[in-house]
């Protein structure tokens, strides 16, 4: 899971020392295959202690030092039994500062995989970072030196080499963009390198995971082309290859959170294949709590190329709020002591608990119950998601972004008891939302060459000049062709205006906005809203 901070110096390649590995390929990349034991075969296929293939399903919990509160071991009968997952992925940190130290790792492990669960242990302390060689702090927060982490690895692998069913995952969401593609693969490439090499010396079977860099998601939503996707931009496809040569029983793993385009994933579950490299998806979730539209589709995409390439996919997570297994308004849920917020559809809040399908599940939970039973079929359900979140504002400006500033939603409406935004007269700025627009085309497949209607009520003060409010599109990458789509406002007093437009038929982005660039007006804005105009039967999915 991606944390708003790191707090890390940024390090360069030179900083890093690389250890002397021996020559790529020196060593035999599958020795036989050991009784009791996963093993990873040439071909990338994951097998279980009885030879079978392994097809993970499952979720993160806490561990110690991590940021949640409950210990999974309370929950372990409706994980494993009525939630039937196969597989946890333990959060841990060494000197993170959120502090779960009272959890107890041995008994946890021990714990789950008496069950037959996979614990896949995994350190979060370098998210969107590496280790260097350097210790730092930074308030509470603790990033030990590569040194002390790969010891702190070594002290894991002597304390559960005898157990098959711990996995163990390096480093959470290395990396971020202080680096470019091709040098943050290398120093994902030479830091996993390093660490394996130590752990392979006590713990030569335990099967060892690595996670992508950037934020688990390498640069596929960051780039249209395909050769970099499947080049530099992904660590794992770029250099998983030559960490296969040198060391066996490695799995793969990205966490897709904005893997909006099918097609990408749909490539590099392809060419992960190709390479014989073993893919999992070691973190996925709809975010319901900001209605991220990206985290909708990337889920949608991931279960219906989960099994039609048979790659597992773990929920992040059982007790993150922001994504429920669970119709959060369906249970009281608590209230966070530090915010004061509720908190609500956790996996531990089914309304029945026999195994028997509940009746609360929320659109993500009930992909994740009918995975683990047989009955997902593809394409998955498609959750009804409106073209337009909080358009009225009642939320505030939740879901939208302040572009510059001046915006204000003022306290005791006077458009007829509604919210509205506005500009002020001593300063100019505005809104976009585009993480709902830019992917218009996923509630309605059929959406491009359709029809579309956005009014909103509006005004000017004091008249005299014409404001629009803007659907703003691109057919391609380039911002050079944005072309433009104006409501426009010229009265002081409230009206309520509309405009159909028709959406091409190709489509690169689309976003709303809403801005002012005048000192001495305000331009207010209410009740927003986008509606498809001309309805027709959807075609089949992509």
């Amino acid at each position: 899971m991606r944390l708003t901070n790191t707090g890390s110096t940024p390090i360069n390649i030179s900083s890093v020392e690389v250890w002397a590995i021996g020559a790529e390929g020196s060593r035999p990349a599958q020795p036989p295959r050991p009784p009791g034991w996963f093993t990873v075969t040439p071909q990338g296929r994951i097998l279980d202690p009885n030879g079978d293939d392994f097809l993970m399903i499952g979720t993160n919990v806490n561990g110690p030092q991590s940021f949640f509160w409950r210990c999974p071991i309370i929950d372990i009968d409706l994980i494993a039994d009525a939630w039937q997952f196969n597989t946890i992925r333990i959060i841990t940190g060494m000197g993170m500062y959120f502090g779960t130290p009272h959890l107890n790792l041995d008994d946890i492990v021990d714990a789950f995989t008496a069950r037959g669960i996979v614990a896949m242990i995994e350190v979060h302390d370098y998210t969107g970072t590496f280790p260097g060689n350097t210790t730092t702090s930074q308030g509470l927060q603790t990033w030990y030196s590569l040194p002390e982490f790969t010891q702190h690895w070594v002290q894991m692998a002597e304390r559960f080499n005898d157990n098959p069913y711990v996995w163990f995952n390096i480093m959470n969401e290395p990396g971020d963009e202080r680096w470019s593609p091709s040098e943050s693969a290398q120093l994902w490439h030479d830091i996993h390198a390093h660490i394996i090499e130590a752990i392979r010396e006590v713990a030569p079977h335990n099967v060892i995971v690595l996670d992508e860099h950037n934020w688990g998601q390498g640069w596929a939503n960051f780039t249209p082309d395909m050769n970099d996707i499947l080049g530099p931009a992904s660590a794992i496809l770029n250099r998983g290859p030559s960490l296969n040569a040198q060391f066996h029983n490695l799995v793969y793993s990205i966490h897709p959170y904005h893997w909006t385009r099918e097609h990408m994933m749909r490539a590099f579950f392809e060419e992960t294949g190709n390479q014989g490299l073993a893919l999992i998806l070691g973190e996925l979730g709809a975010d319901i709590y900001y209605m991220e539209l990206a985290t909708f589709q990337s889920t949608m995409h991931a279960f219906n190329l989960g099994l039609e390439f048979g790659i597992g996919i773990l929920h992040w997570g059982w007790e993150d709020p922001r994504f429920p297994l669970v119709d959060p308004d369906s249970v009281p849920g608590r209230i966070n002591s530090n915010t004061g917020a509720r908190e609500a559809g956790f996996g531990f809040e089914i309304d029945r608990t026999d195994g028997t399908r509940p009746t609360n599940l929320s659109w993500m939970g009930e992909l994740f119950w009918d995975w683990t039973r047989g009955d997902l079929t593809v394409p998955v359900p498609i959750y009804e998601w409106p073209l337009l979140l909080n358009g009225d504002f009642e939320n505030g400006i939740l879901g939208w972004m302040p572009w510059f500033g001046g915006v204000v939603v003022p306290t005791g409406s006077d458009r007829e008891g509604y919210n509205y935004i506005s500009f002020s007269q001593v300063s100019w700025g505005g809104l976009f939302n585009s993480q709902q627009l830019d992917e218009i085309t996923y509630n309605h497949y059929a959406s491009l060459g359709k029809t579309f209607r956005l009014s909103a009520y509006g005004r000017i003060q004091p008249a005299g000049l014409t404001q629009p409010l803007q659907i703003s599109y691109r057919l391609t990458c380039s911002p050079d062709v944005e072309r433009f789509v104006n409501l426009e406002f010229d009265s002081p007093d409230w009206t309520h205006n509309y405009i159909e437009f028709t959406l091409p038929d190709n489509l690169y982005s689309i976003q709303l906005l809403v801005h002012s660039f005048n000192s001495d007006k305000v331009f207010s804005l209410s009740n927003i809203v986008i509606e498809l105009v001309i309805n027709e039967e959807p075609p089949e999915l992509w």
